[in-house]
């Protein structure tokens, strides 16, 4: 990786930084938002990716963020962004990811 695409890295990750500070609740509604959706997602097949406190914040909150500036920022179309994001819950969550990280693992040592 050269020094150019470092920066660029940096930056991205700077632009994120800010994105999910504007946009991310203060902590005590973070927390009950987490508190809440988790004990709703525990009957609910559909929110699998929101039954553990750090999968809902990630999901709920963090990755939606993400994705978004990966199409601002990043200048992909909504179909780019949703290639790119690799989330494990993609089933449940199509409108931001369209394939789990373990896709690229099966590709990776299919070849190894």
């Amino acid at each position: 990786m050269d020094a150019t695409t470092k920066g660029q890295a940096l930056e991205f990750l700077k632009e994120l930084e800010k994105a999910l500070n504007r946009k991310l609740p203060g902590p005590t509604e973070m927390e009950s938002w987490i508190r809440s959706t988790v004990a709703a997602a525990k009957t609910d097949d559909k929110q699998k990716h929101l039954r553990l406190p750090e999968a809902a914040f990630l999901n709920g909150w963090a990755l939606p963020v993400l994705f978004e500036l990966l199409k601002t920022s990043g200048r992909l179309s909504t179909e780019s962004a949703q290639r790119a994001l690799l989330n494990e819950y993609h089933r449940t969550m199509p409108d931001i990811s369209r394939q789990s990280p373990i896709h690229l693992v099966n590709k990776v040592t299919k070849y190894v």
